[in-house]
């Protein structure tokens, strides 16, 4: 399956890995790495405050760029309702920038477990559910592909682990919509 995006192939894609506090981001073209890093909110403000942050800092990316999909991972069902439905606000926030392209843009939002296997991070296994492993096999898959050097510490407030998985949601589009 070829996506075509007005006549010609998808070339530019932003890749999220959202969440309320720090979320990670990369912008590729033509499946080249060309820019990535941390989107943060103030810690101390309140979710609603948090979300307008993200979604800002996500629209001057967006304007920068003008990608021509968003990527993102879909909001898990956690154990944590609150958790989830902060997630929710944050992922329908994104997608009205979608919606107000007019159809210049597109977007996918991935399970984590779909995106995962696609880039061969995840194994199907119990231990692969944790979360630690997810992320050190996401900083893993990362360094080797791009040869980066990012660090993955829990305490880490840098969010190498956000960037690292912001950017193999890009590689797991271009796999799963097998762009050329």
């Amino acid at each position: 399956m070829h996506f075509h995006y007005k006549g010609g192939v998808i070339i530019k894609v932003l890749g999220l890995d959202l969440a309320t506090k720090k979320s990670g981001y990369c912008f590729k073209e033509n499946k080249q790495l060309i820019d990535f890093g941390l989107i943060r909110a103030n810690e101390k403000d309140d979710i609603d405050h948090r979300i307008m942050q993200i979604y800002l800092q996500v629209k001057d990316i967006v304007k920068k760029y003008k990608p021509d999909y968003i990527v993102f991972e879909n909001t898990p069902s956690h154990n944590n309702a609150k958790l989830g439905r902060e997630l929710s606000r944050l992922h329908g926030c994104i997608m009205s920038l979608v919606f107000d392209s007019n159809g210049k843009m597109g977007y996918r939002d991935y399970m984590p477990s779909k995106w995962r296997s696609a880039i061969g991070t995840y194994d199907g296994t119990r231990n692969g559910l944790r979360r630690d492993v997810q992320k050190q096999r996401a900083i893993d898959y990362i360094n080797k592909k791009y040869n980066l050097d990012l660090v993955y510490d829990p305490k880490d407030k840098a969010g190498s682990d956000d960037i690292a998985e912001a950017i193999c949601i890009c590689d797991a589009f271009e796999i799963i919509e097998k762009l050329e």
